[in-house]
């Protein structure tokens, strides 16, 4: 009896050893779902890596009512075409030009670890005046874990557990 099921606790236990990989691919596979989350519903929505609005020494993470104006005679556009506005008392929303958010990816580090950034020249200068900014917030880090890998992980094991 032990000979029958041997082979598949086998392949059971290779496939536990590969979990961390398999949790990766399920990142990398999803990345741009994943850089939305930072682009869109945090960037994009005024909120920093704690959800918070992104306050600083001279702001409250929200427009003043010159700003506007001072967008709508800036001729340098938006590098992806999307302008938007920035109405007195809207969130940051880190759309002047769009290259801090279009220029956006993921990288995996090594470990368990991913890492969003921008290409822009612009994100060590962000985050010494906002802080953490480009990290996701614990509910979109939820929604990765829960939404993302743990599904991506269960179709794995299930597809591949009687593979012997």
């Amino acid at each position: 009896m032990a000979s029958i099921v041997k082979p598949y606790l086998d392949n059971l236990a290779s496939i536990s050893d590969r979990l961390s990989q398999i949790a990766k691919d399920a990142v990398t596979q999803n990345s741009a779902e994943i850089v939305m989350l930072v682009k869109s519903n945090q960037l994009g929505r005024g909120l920093n890596s704690e959800g918070r609005p992104l306050t600083w020494a001279s702001g409250d993470g929200f427009y003043a009512m010159a700003t506007q104006t001072i967008f709508d005679g800036d001729t340098e556009g938006s590098a992806s075409g999307n302008r938007v506005g920035k109405a007195y008392r809207t969130p940051y929303n880190f759309s002047w030009t769009g290259s801090t958010l279009d220029l956006m990816t993921l990288k995996l580090l090594s470990g368990d670890a991913f890492l969003i950034f921008t290409a822009d020249s612009k994100m060590a200068m962000l985050e010494e005046i906002y802080g953490e900014i480009f990290q996701l917030t614990p509910e979109h880090n939820e929604y990765v874990n829960n939404e993302i890998i743990l599904p991506y992980l269960q179709k794995f094991v299930l597809d591949n557990l009687f593979n012997v």
